[in-house]
């Protein structure tokens, strides 16, 4: 998993989470994994599983799905800055 893709997800997953109005610890409890994972997974420094993308995003009440789109998206406006 390149350091974009982790780094794309793990912003949005942050973003998803503070909407959510959860603390850092708090939804890393909730999901069962350590703080400092959680907490380098949203920065980009750590990869995440499948299954703990789907437990994030049912914690957040987010489908898989629409965070594929979001992250396509974002890959799309990342690559038309680029051509620039």
């Amino acid at each position: 998993m390149s350091t974009l893709i982790m780094s794309t997800v793990g912003i949005k997953l942050r973003e998803l989470r503070e909407k959510s109005g959860l603390s850092l610890r708090k939804a890393a409890v909730l999901v069962d994994i350590d703080i400092a994972i959680l907490s380098k997974m949203e920065r980009g420094e750590r990869k995440f599983t499948k299954e703990l993308i789907i437990r994030l995003c049912e914690l957040y009440n987010y489908t898989p799905d629409d965070l594929i789109i979001d992250f396509l998206s974002e890959i799309g406006r990342a690559s038309c800055r680029e051509r620039v």
